[in-house]
C-alpha cells in the first residue's frame, strides 16, 4: 500500500472535533515562532542603531589629563593630573591612570587640558637594589645581627618584626619594644626572599623604617649596643607598646645634700693664754678642816 494513502486513510479516520483541536494548536505554534523571530529581528536592528550611534559619538574611554600647564622636563606630581572619563577613541600610548605618570619627567611642555600619552613622557630609568623595596618616605636602616638576635636565620626580605633593646646588667635588665610591625628588606646582600625553609646567614638586617623610627632605632642601637628581633605572622599587623630605650634604663638614686655646716672655731679666751702659769702656780688658798674635836689647816692651790 502506498505510504501516502495510508496516512490520508489514518487523518480521515480521526474525528472532526479532534482535527480542528491539532490544527488550533499547530497554528498557534506557527504564530509564536513567528512572533519571536519577529521580536528577535528588532532587538537585533535596535542594537545595530544604537551602535551606529555610539560609533559616531566615540566609546567612553577613561583617560589622563593636566590641569594645568607642566614645563618641558619637569616631574610629573598628582596635583597636575586628573582621571576623567571621554567619549573618543583610544590610542595607543594613551594613559588611563595617573600613577603611570607621577614621579616621570616630561619631554616636552605639556597645556592645560591635554591628554597625556607615553609620548610625552622621557624615558623612565630603572630602579633597582634596595631603592626599588623602600617605600616612598621610609628610610632604610641596618644592624647587626647574631643566631639568637636574629631568630636563628628564619627573618628573610619581607619578614615582619618587633625591634627589642636590653640595658642594665643582672637583676637591673630592662627589656622593651623600641619598634613594632617594622618590614625587612634584606639579609645581608639578600634582598629577594628565597624558597621556604631557607635560613638566611647573615650578619646584618636591614629594615625600613620612617624619618622618626630612622632616629630611634640608631639611638637604641647606640644605647644598648646589641638588638633582638621578634618574628611576627605575616598577616599580624596588630600594635604593641614601645618605649624609649632611655626608659630602660634604672633612674639613679637622686643624691640628697645636706645644707652646709658653718664653721665655729674653738672658744679662744685671750686673757687666760696671756695669764702666766707660774703666777697661777704661785696662788695658794687656805682651807681649814675640823674634824671631831680636831682641826687643822689645809693649803689649796689655786685652779
Amino acid at each position: 500500500m502506498n505510504p501516502l494513502r495510508s496516512i490520508f486513510l489514518g487523518i480521515s479516520r480521526i474525528p472532526l472535533p479532534v482535527m480542528l483541536m491539532v490544527i488550533g494548536v499547530l497554528a498557534a505554534g506557527v504564530t509564536a515562532l513567528i512572533i519571536s523571530y519577529l521580536h528577535e529581528q528588532e532587538t537585533r536592528t535596535a542594537e545595530a542603531i544604537k551602535a551606529a550611534e555610539r560609533a559616531k559619538q566615540g566609546q567612553l574611554i577613561r583617560v589622563v589629563s593636566a590641569v594645568k600647564d607642566i614645563p618641558e622636563g619637569a616631574i610629573i606630581t598628582y596635583e597636575a593630573l586628573e582621571e576623567k572619563e571621554i567619549r573618543g577613541y583610544a590610542t595607543q600610548g594613551t594613559l588611563n591612570n595617573a600613577s603611570l605618570a607621577v614621579g616621570r619627567t616630561t619631554k616636552f611642555l605639556i597645556p592645560t587640558g591635554s591628554v597625556i600619552s607615553f609620548t610625552d613622557l622621557a624615558p623612565m630609568q630603572e630602579v633597582t637594589g634596595i631603592e626599588a623595596r623602600l617605600k616612598e618616605g621610609y628610610r632604610a636602616v641596618t644592624f647587626p645581627v647574631d643566631s639568637s638576635s636574629g631568630v636563628a636565620g628564619f627573618v628573610g626580605p619581607g619578614s615582619r618584626v618587633d625591634i627589642l633593646a636590653s640595658a642594665g646588667a643582672g637583676h637591673e635588665t630592662s627589656t622593651g619594644c623600641i619598634l613594632s610591625d617594622v618590614e625587612v628588606i634584606a639579609v645581608g646582600d639578600i634582598t629577594q626572599r628565597a624558597a621556604s625553609g631557607t635560613a638566611y646567614q647573615a650578619n646584618t638586617i636591614t629594615v625600613a623604617v620612617s624619618p622618626t623610627d630612622t632616629t630611634k632605632l640608631i639611638k637604641a642601637q647606640v644605647a644598648s649596643g646589641k638588638l633582638y628581633m621578634a618574628l611576627r605572622n605575616q598577616k599580624d599587623h596588630s600594635p604593641i607598646r614601645v618605649v624609649d630605650v632611655t626608659a630602660l634604663y634604672k633612674k639613679p638614686i637622686e643624691e640628697v645634700i645636706l645644707p652646709p655646716i658653718p664653721f665655729v672655731p674653738p672658744l679662744a679666751d685671750r686673757s687666760l693664754q696671756s695669764v702666766d702659769l707660774t703666777d697661777r702656780a704661785a696662788k695658794e688658798y687656805s682651807v681649814e678642816v675640823i674634824s671631831g674635836t680636831k682641826k687643822e689647816t689645809v693649803t689649796v692651790p689655786a685652779i
